[in-house]
Protein backbone atom coordinates (compact mmCIF):
# COMPACT_ATOMS: atom_id res chain seq x y z
CA UNK A 1 0.00 0.00 0.00
CA UNK A 2 2.37 2.20 0.85
CA UNK A 3 6.06 3.16 -1.14
CA UNK A 4 8.61 1.54 0.43
CA UNK A 5 10.18 3.07 3.80
CA UNK A 6 6.95 5.23 4.07
CA UNK A 7 5.43 2.08 6.32
CA UNK A 8 7.99 3.60 8.99
CA UNK A 9 5.90 6.80 8.53
CA UNK A 10 2.56 5.16 8.82
CA UNK A 11 2.31 1.81 10.75
CA UNK A 12 5.49 1.62 12.90
CA UNK A 13 4.25 2.39 16.82
CA UNK A 14 6.53 1.94 19.67
CA UNK A 15 10.40 3.37 20.19
CA UNK A 16 12.37 2.79 16.84
CA UNK A 17 15.31 2.78 18.33
CA UNK A 18 18.76 0.61 16.64
CA UNK A 19 19.38 -0.48 20.52
CA UNK A 20 16.27 -1.31 22.46
CA UNK A 21 17.83 -0.61 25.68
CA UNK A 22 17.74 3.11 25.14
CA UNK A 23 13.82 3.11 24.83
CA UNK A 24 11.90 4.18 27.20
CA UNK A 25 9.44 2.48 29.83
CA UNK A 26 6.17 3.28 29.78
CA UNK A 27 6.08 4.67 32.99
CA UNK A 28 9.01 6.76 32.45
CA UNK A 29 7.92 10.35 33.16
CA UNK A 30 9.71 11.22 29.67
CA UNK A 31 7.50 8.51 27.79
CA UNK A 32 4.91 10.88 26.45
CA UNK A 33 7.69 13.42 25.60
CA UNK A 34 9.20 10.91 23.06
CA UNK A 35 5.98 10.31 21.56
CA UNK A 36 5.77 13.95 20.71
CA UNK A 37 8.96 14.45 19.14
CA UNK A 38 8.09 10.94 17.19
CA UNK A 39 5.36 12.41 15.79
CA UNK A 40 7.39 16.55 15.09
CA UNK A 41 9.69 13.97 13.12
CA UNK A 42 6.88 12.63 11.30
CA UNK A 43 5.24 15.78 10.49
CA UNK A 44 8.45 17.45 9.24
CA UNK A 45 9.70 14.77 7.32
CA UNK A 46 6.04 14.54 5.52
CA UNK A 47 6.48 18.02 5.08
CA UNK A 48 9.58 18.07 3.23
CA UNK A 49 8.23 14.71 1.09
CA UNK A 50 5.47 17.59 -0.26
CA UNK A 51 7.96 20.52 -0.32
CA UNK A 52 10.11 18.30 -2.67
CA UNK A 53 7.31 17.05 -4.63
CA UNK A 54 5.78 21.04 -5.46
CA UNK A 55 9.38 21.73 -5.94
CA UNK A 56 9.62 18.84 -8.87
CA UNK A 57 6.06 19.53 -10.18
CA UNK A 58 6.87 24.00 -10.22
CA UNK A 59 10.22 23.01 -11.89
CA UNK A 60 8.34 20.85 -14.35
CA UNK A 61 6.06 23.18 -15.29
CA UNK A 62 8.57 26.01 -15.94
CA UNK A 63 10.73 23.87 -18.18
CA UNK A 64 7.66 24.48 -20.52
CA UNK A 65 8.04 28.50 -20.63
CA UNK A 66 10.36 29.65 -23.64
CA UNK A 67 13.85 30.47 -22.75
CA UNK A 68 13.09 34.20 -23.85
CA UNK A 69 10.65 34.56 -20.75
CA UNK A 70 12.69 36.20 -17.83
CA UNK A 71 10.96 33.85 -15.22
CA UNK A 72 13.91 35.41 -12.63
CA UNK A 73 12.44 38.84 -12.96
CA UNK A 74 9.15 37.95 -12.94
CA UNK A 75 8.99 36.38 -9.80
CA UNK A 76 11.04 39.20 -8.47
CA UNK A 77 8.68 41.44 -9.28
CA UNK A 78 5.98 39.56 -8.02
CA UNK A 79 7.56 39.43 -4.49
CA UNK A 80 9.01 42.92 -4.65
CA UNK A 81 4.85 43.74 -4.92
CA UNK A 82 3.77 41.65 -2.69
CA UNK A 83 5.97 42.75 -0.09
CA UNK A 84 5.19 46.58 -0.67
CA UNK A 85 1.64 45.46 -0.46
CA UNK A 86 2.10 43.96 3.38
CA UNK A 87 4.75 46.59 4.33
CA UNK A 88 4.50 49.73 2.58
CA UNK A 89 7.25 50.93 4.94
CA UNK A 90 9.45 48.47 3.07
CA UNK A 91 11.63 50.35 0.31
CA UNK A 92 10.46 53.99 0.83
CA UNK A 93 13.51 56.54 2.31
CA UNK A 94 12.56 58.14 5.04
Amino acid sequence: MFAKGADVLYTMTGCMALNPADCLPPDNPFYPVQGVYHQAVVMHIITFVSITAESRRIAELLSHLPPELDVEALVAGALKAHISESDPQVGHSH
